[in-house]
């Protein structure tokens, strides 16, 4: 792995082991505050 890596994430090992989950968790955080709006923008 000749590039550089600025986050832990960025390394392909570290990414297949310890962040299997990472997209997923995103996207549950973004749909939680995207509710957040909702529910503001609605009272």
């Amino acid at each position: 792995m000749n590039e550089t890596l600025y986050f832990q994430w960025q390394n392909d090992v570290l990414l297949r082991t310890i962040y299997p989950l990472r997209e997923a968790k995103l996207r549950d955080f973004l749909l939680y505050f995207a509710e957040i709006d909702i529910i503001r923008l609605a009272a």
